[in-house]
């Protein structure tokens, strides 16, 4: 399996220096490297001098090295096609309706749209384009400057978030009843079920290879000022649960 090497860390401590740098050495030394960012500011292009995008680009003047930055606009259709209106930026109406999300609004305060919204999606979506090229032999290894460590976090916390999310969707669905609930047929809370457990395996498959150490590397960047060091104290005993470091 190709090898993966992570930096995390507190935003502005130099992340995407330090994975940049180290994906050229790696170039450099005749690995096939990739590098991935999930960066917005698209800062990655400028450290390498080149406009890379949501597929792997050739970085210029750096043989063996490419580089790609995560497209936040993605849909998240790659992932759970049955439930991208509920889980996506139009939010649980576009699942049952608005009136319906209004109507159990009002019936109970313990239930809301925000309560359907799902954390950890973004980091889903970064992931879920680094196992791609885990999987892939194309490159010796990938070198992924991840988003601020609490992200990742949130992202690894997934499977278990997924539990009680799922049995929200499915209540919500039972509780607006009436013609929707009939159009959508007595199989489909099963088909969403499903869709939604698949997903947990391959977010519990990608843990699994982070906390692989023969497979991946987690570097924390920091430095030396007080808030970014206490943040590397928790996120280092934070990513121990998880048996990675």
């Amino acid at each position: 399996m190709v090898r993966l090497l992570l930096f995390g860390g507190k935003g502005g401590v130099g992340k995407t220096t330090m994975a940049a740098a180290t994906a050229v050495w790696l170039a450099d030394s005749g690995l096939r490297t990739l590098l991935i960012s999930s960066d917005p500011a698209h800062s990655t292009s400028d450290s390498l001098e080149t406009k890379l995008g949501s597929e792997p680009t050739p970085v210029q003047d750096v043989p063996n090295l490419e580089g790609l930055e995560l497209d936040p606009e993605k849909s998240i259709e790659t992932l759970m096609p049955m439930l991208s209106g509920a889980i996506g930026s139009s939010g649980l109406g576009a699942l049952l309706g608005n009136d319906a999300v209004n109507e159990i609004n009002e019936q109970t305060n313990s239930l809301s749209s925000n309560d359907l919204m799902l954390p950890g999606m973004d980091e889903a979506l970064g992931f879920e384009t680094i196992l791609k090229h885990v999987e892939n032999p194309k490159h010796d290894v990938v070198v992924f400057d991840t988003a601020p460590t609490g992200h990742t976090l949130r992202f690894l916390g997934l499977p278990e978030i997924l539990d009680g999310w799922t049995d929200k969707i499915l209540k919500i669905m039972r509780l607006t009843g009436g013609i929707r609930m009939m159009l959508m047929g007595g199989s489909k809370e099963q088909e969403i079920r499903s869709e939604i457990e698949k997903f947990q395996r391959r977010v519990k498959h990608v843990r699994r290879i982070m906390s692989d150490d023969a497979v991946t590397t987690f570097s924390l960047v920091t430095i030396p000022e007080r808030m970014a060091v206490s943040e590397s104290i928790r996120a280092t005993s934070a990513l121990s649960e998880h048996n990675i470091l």
